[in-house]
């Protein structure tokens, strides 16, 4: 399938795409062991309506997430 739920585009798909597009950044996976991953993420980041939204939100919480973790680390230091 081009999509997860089939041929077209899915509310399934914008979905689980909002999530790995911030997974992605804290956990990378490796192209040549997920090549069907790269290919949908590759897709969705062409074709989602919502891509540029949905990007600035997961930049967003990725910052947020890397301040929460240097915080942490610097009070378990204490």
């Amino acid at each position: 399938n081009e999509y997860l739920a089939g041929s077209s585009l899915t509310l399934c798909d914008v979905s689980l795409f909002c999530l790995m597009e911030s997974g992605y950044q804290i956990l990378p996976i490796e192209e040549q062991r997920c090549p069907n991953f790269f290919k949908w993420m590759n897709k969705m980041r062409e074709e989602n309506p919502f891509y540029g939204l949905n990007k600035e939100g997961a930049d967003l919480h990725i910052d947020i997430f890397n301040k929460c973790l240097e915080r942490n680390r610097a009070n378990a230091g204490k």
